[in-house]
């Protein structure tokens, strides 16, 4: 009788660990206009390490060394920051280290997505950089009457549009708050409006509108095409105005001039279907509708 012995032999690898951090970046807390950085210190598991820099937990632009160096820090810059580490075994992601200004409030800054002061330029002041192309805009005084630091647009066929890159826009109906400064004179237009490339969104949209109505100017949200949520009382035209738009939980509600413009009744309850891939505009877009 013969027998046929087999024997299968199983081994099984430790799963490589993912990158050790051994040095954590550290908070800072500096003076407005002065510089700084965040660092880590890391070892691989295996293969060679990379880095990554977020900021509130996007990725920062370039920002992929050991070091990120934050100079001449303003508050367009305040946040939490971290850095993922990733080598050919995974990747770890470090502690936060708030990055804050003495006697600049954390609150109203943390958070930035865009910051576009349209100051001479459309460039984007915040760590993600998405720079605004201008199309058809002139530049103007600001509300500070320094010649140049602003942007004019006709109403209907100037603005500036930022493309979302990689990053997106906020989505869907996240939350979201977008806050600009205007002065309205003989035309009306879109302040802002982000989520949609085409004239029948459905409820993609996120903007506010001007309205002209006999040198007075009404501001109203729209949630899709020609969809008003609210629409505010009138305000006098020729003098700056700050708005405010929030959107939280699915509840927006508007401001000017620090005072809540809608009241409980006119606030509006909808779920939004923002497309955080479509640029931000700021004017009126040929072809995007009302």
């Amino acid at each position: 009788m013969r027998f046929l012995v087999l024997l299968l032999a199983l081994t099984a690898s430790a799963a490589l660990a993912a990158p050790t951090i051994n040095t954590q970046p550290v908070p800072r807390n500096v003076a407005r206009g002065a510089s700084t950085s965040l660092s880590v210190t890391a070892t691989a598991s295996a293969g060679a390490l990379s880095y990554q820099w977020r900021k509130d937990g996007l990725a920062i632009p370039a920002a992929a060394s050991a070091s990120y160096s934050l100079p001449s820090v303003q508050p367009w810059q305040i946040g939490d920051y971290t850095v993922v580490v990733t080598d050919s075994s995974g990747s770890v992601t470090s502690n936060v280290a708030a990055v804050t200004l003495t006697s600049v409030t954390t609150g109203l800054w943390k958070g930035l997505v865009g910051y576009y002061p349209l100051s001479a330029d459309a460039n984007d002041r915040s760590v993600f950089a998405r720079n605004g192309t201008v199309t058809a805009a002139t530049t103007a005084a600001d509300r500070f009457n320094q010649s140049a630091q602003a942007y004019a647009f006709n109403g209907t066929s100037s603005y500036v549009s930022a493309a979302a890159t990689s990053l997106g826009w906020p989505a869907g109906n996240a939350n979201r708050t977008v806050s600009i400064w205007f002065r309205a004179t003989t035309h009306a237009g879109n302040l802002f409006s982000f989520g949609v490339n085409s004239a029948s969104p459905g409820n993609q949209r996120f903007s506010v509108l001007l309205t002209n109505y006999n040198s007075a100017f009404q501001t109203s949200f729209i949630g899709s095409f020609n969809d008003y949520e609210f629409a505010t009382g009138t305000h006098a035209g020729g003098g700056w105005k700050h708005c405010v738009l929030t959107l939280s939980g699915g509840v927006g509600k508007m401001f000017i001039n620090g005072t809540r413009v809608a009241n409980a009744t006119d606030s509006f309850t909808k779920t939004l279907n923002t497309d955080g891939t479509q640029a931000l505009l700021m004017g009126a877009v040929p072809g995007l509708g009302g």
